[in-house]
């Protein structure tokens, strides 16, 4: 099952002789719409759009203007530069093996965390409570967690039925 968009990615099968196979593995990444050369030109475009603009009020006399221009081109460099570094920097992976699903998520900061859910018990939900939206939840014994926040609508949708799947032919359902 072929994923259009590379922010959900095929890991492979691995094994060892102390460890289960993997049944089921996907590391999950932010789509990026915006490329390092999109970044640039986006940011020249408005720059030379701001520098015209403030110098056509500049020689028009209204020359608090003119700074003002330079101040939102700058303001949108460093937003944009800053929403690009965290989103490339989140991730989450999910393994399932036999005997447990391990998830790790980690952030823009670094920070990582790990859970461990035994799979027999693992409800794969998907709520659609808004229109044109998805989350994916696990439950597992009274607990909730949700997966792939930072996903695409059908990247979450294909997610849940692949691990679903995955966890049927664990079960033997499949």
């Amino acid at each position: 099952m072929g994923m259009r968009s590379s922010s959900l990615t095929r890991i492979g099968t691995h094994g060892g002789a102390a460890e289960d196979p993997v049944l089921f593995e996907r590391l999950l990444r932010p789509k990026r719409s915006l490329g390092p050369i999109g970044f640039w030109l986006v940011i020249g475009v408005v720059g030379v759009t701001s520098l015209f603009n403030g110098v056509l009020f500049l020689m028009l006399g209204a020359w608090p203007v003119f700074g003002f221009y330079g101040v939102d081109a700058l303001l949108l460099f460093v937003l944009m530069r800053s929403n690009l570094r965290r989103a490339g920097r989140s991730w989450e992976s999910l393994r399932l093996t036999a005997g447990r699903l391990v998830i790790e998520h980690g952030d823009h900061r670094g920070v990582s965390h790990r859970i461990e859910l035994q799979p027999y018990w693992l409800r794969v939900d998907v709520d659609r409570s808004e229109v044109g939206q998805n989350r994916v939840t696990l439950t597992s014994h009274g607990q909730r967690f949700a997966i792939g926040g930072f996903l695409a609508p059908s990247d979450r949708a294909h997610l849940a039925r692949d691990l679903s799947a995955a966890l049927d032919r664990l079960r033997g359902g499949a």
